[in-house]
């Protein structure tokens, strides 16, 4: 592994967030945190190949991602912990706006927040 590579993946996180990443380079940042001690690009690459797509590399059971070289329990349970906890994040926030969005102007302020930059 390239010297320094983890901390300038981690640098651009931090200063571009995701959206500049593309699929592979997002799921070698995630396998950072399950994987510490391994190359995680190649992983990536094989999670892409395998399932396609980064979503659907979250969407893929335990078996199929464990099954995926160098993957394995531990990082196969991260993934789906990520897919899990996105839901759960999406369906806390949902009940959140239900309760917000009880005027126009409450609807119009959190589009605004939502799209505005």
């Amino acid at each position: 592994m390239a010297e320094g590579h983890r901390e300038r993946v981690k640098r651009r996180f931090l200063t571009e967030d995701l959206d500049s990443f593309e699929a592979h380079n997002a799921l070698e940042f995630l396998l950072f945190y399950a994987l510490p001690r391994i190359d995680t690009n190649g992983i990536a690459h094989r999670l892409i190949d395998r399932f396609g797509s980064f979503s659907e590399v979250l969407e893929a059971s335990l078996d199929e991602l464990a099954s995926v070289d160098g993957v394995g329990d531990n990082a196969a349970i991260f993934l789906k912990l990520i897919h899990s906890t996105v839901r759960y994040y999406e369906d806390d926030v949902g009940r959140r706006s239900e309760e917000a969005f009880n005027s126009k102007a409450a609807i119009g302020k959190f589009l605004v927040e939502k799209y505005a930059g």
